[in-house]
């Protein structure tokens, strides 16, 4: 979708419902009369992939929103083409298109914007991928004159069409077609919008709804207490079987710690869940809501032809009326979650991550470059740190002409004598689930996705264990 939106301030509510009524993962916006000063404008579950700012005068601006869910590059190429007032550009690179969105205000000298548009759609027509371009040209393409000639010229050298031929623009005295998207690819659906407070209309085109998207596919181990109970009863089957005499602790513990791994990989296995599915954008809007903005969507669409001063005050008082009551929904909503939260300082934080586009997904997929070779197996991960940390001490130290008696005299000579005198001593099963039971019961997983959670229900059963090789370490002074 393209729309000069006449300054995107105060309008983020608004367009939340927006791109949800229409399911829209791509907006491309002029006008948005920010600068550099401003704020970023955050829209929930979309990303300001790409802006342009103006630093020396007020207005005009584009800008690209792209949903979370689509793989996307600024094309800082394209952006940095942009002449202030003459034309200003924003631009992205997904799978399979590149989209530009353009701004040329009507009183910018038109022999400099065609110069820059043809190094913009030089640089297109060298890729393979689609191209679509979209904007506010000012240039009134239903008239018959040179400007809009040399327009649409311009765009046919390169193969770009014109989607629209409707006017985007209607007044009290004039109809002109001054928005429109160019392209060269497959468009399976377009319309004119009037959803948004603008005197533009907008712009719609649907194309191949194969592009580059994120998998959401969360991997997980899906705990329950069926699967607690048994992974319970399989490690107190098996560790008993185990030889604690006669043995190093070393390799016992291994021993130890490969069976609970097994029984956990085994148990817990892993389930991997699609979140592709359509998320519901606005969970604070009720059905009030969602009505009334269906009344101003109807409201918006008469006033391209309805002019008289009374309606046109009636549309903007139930505009202002409905933006209050968005932004109070929305605020209950905030208030009622903090409320019955738990963490109500964690809840809090949560919200105001989300709201000032601070909120990062967390990347569960851990990689490493080892010797040239990716290691991405989270087992595999693990054991290569466990690993490194083991060895580190001898790696810095194998190269040093060093023997203990050289490390004992180096100490004497350096270091001042201790006179605090420590030791170690024997514990107990019940030392080490005392002390466990002080962590906190969190359900995120380590590398081998074991978490607190599932240790605690077996704890009772290896602790006796850990206590015969904790011991056991202090008398061999290991």
């Amino acid at each position: 979708v393209h729309q000069n939106i006449q300054s995107l301030t105060g309008k983020e509510i608004e367009i939340e419902l927006f791109v949800e009524k229409l399911n829209i993962h791509i907006l491309c916006i002029t006008e948005h009369w920010l600068t550099g000063a401003h704020p970023a404008v955050i829209l929930r579950n979309f990303k300001m992939s790409s802006v342009f700012f103006r630093r020396t005068a007020i207005h005009g601006g584009s800008l690209i929103f792209v949903h979370n869910n689509i793989t996307c590059k600024e094309r800082k190429d394209i952006v940095s083409l942009s002449v202030e007032r003459t034309v200003e550009l924003s631009c992205v690179e997904l799978e399979r298109f590149i989209i530009v969105c353009v701004y040329r205000p009507p009183s910018g000298d038109f022999s400099l914007f065609e110069d820059v548009m043809e190094d913009v759609l030089k640089r297109l027509s060298v890729s393979t991928k689609k191209a679509i371009v979209c904007g506010d040209f000012n240039v009134d393409i239903l008239l018959s004159n040179a400007t809009t000639t040399r327009l649409l010229n311009l765009f046919k050298c390169f193969n770009l069409n014109y989607a629209f031929s409707e006017p985007t623009r209607i007044t009290a005295t004039s109809a002109s077609c001054l928005d429109n998207i160019f392209h060269n690819c497959d468009i399976l659906g377009k319309s004119i919008i009037t959803n948004l407070r603008s005197d533009h209309c907008g712009q719609q085109i649907t194309v191949l709804n194969n592009i580059n998207k994120d998998k959401h596919i969360v991997k997980c181990r899906p705990i329950t207490k069926s699967k607690l109970t048994r992974f319970k009863g399989e490690i107190s089957s098996k560790i008993p079987a185990l030889v604690f005499k006669n043995g190093h602790p070393d390799s016992i513990y291994g021993t130890l710690f490969n069976i609970i791994e097994n029984e956990f990989n085994k148990i817990f296995n892993f389930k991997h869940i699609d979140f592709n599915k359509k998320i519901k954008f606005s969970d604070w809007a009720t059905i009030g809501i969602y009505k009334s903005r269906d009344n101003l969507y109807e409201l918006y669409g008469e006033k391209q032809y309805n002019h008289t001063p009374a309606f046109l005050q009636h549309v903007k008082m139930y505009s202002k009326t409905f933006k209050n009551v968005c932004f109070h929904a929305k605020s209950l909503y905030f208030k009622d979650q903090i409320i019955k939260s738990d963490n109500k300082v964690q809840t809090t934080w949560k919200i105001v991550n989300n709201e000032t586009g601070k909120a990062k997904s967390r990347n569960v997929n851990f990689e490493l470059i080892i010797n040239d070779n990716k290691v991405t197996a989270d087992s595999e991960v693990a054991s290569t740190f466990e690993n490194f940390f083991q060895s580190v001490p001898i790696l810095l130290t194998d190269s040093l002409n060093s023997s203990p008696t050289a490390a004992q005299s180096l100490l004497r000579n350096n270091v001042n004598e201790c006179n605090v005198l420590f030791n170690f001593k024997h514990i107990s099963a019940y030392d080490i689930i005392k002390n466990f039971k002080l962590l906190k019961q969190k359900k995120t997983g380590d590398l081998w996705g074991m978490s607190v959670m599932v240790i605690s229900n077996i704890i009772d059963v290896i602790a006796p264990y850990l206590a015969i090789l904790f011991n056991e370490c202090v008398d061999r002074g290991t």
